[in-house]
């Protein structure tokens, strides 16, 4: 499991990552990226900012248990 933060506002878009960006000339691959390698993956906004949560093998039932 690996959690990234950081103080900015975050992607405008909910479901940003799903599907790759067309030929974007500023990147837009990352999340996308992430949604290929990992099992799971949360976005997050709160009053510190934005946060990606990213687990790698293992089955997640609910967030914090695994299976």
């Amino acid at each position: 499991m690996a959690t990234v933060s950081d103080r900015g506002h975050g992607p405008g878009d909910p479901v940003v990552g799903l599907l790759p960006v067309a030929d974007s000339p500023s990147g837009g691959v990352g999340l996308w990226l992430v949604h290929q390698i990992c099992d799971h993956v949360t976005l997050g906004r709160d009053d510190d900012g934005f946060t990606v949560r990213m687990i790698v093998g293992t089955r997640v039932t609910r967030w914090g248990s695994s299976s």
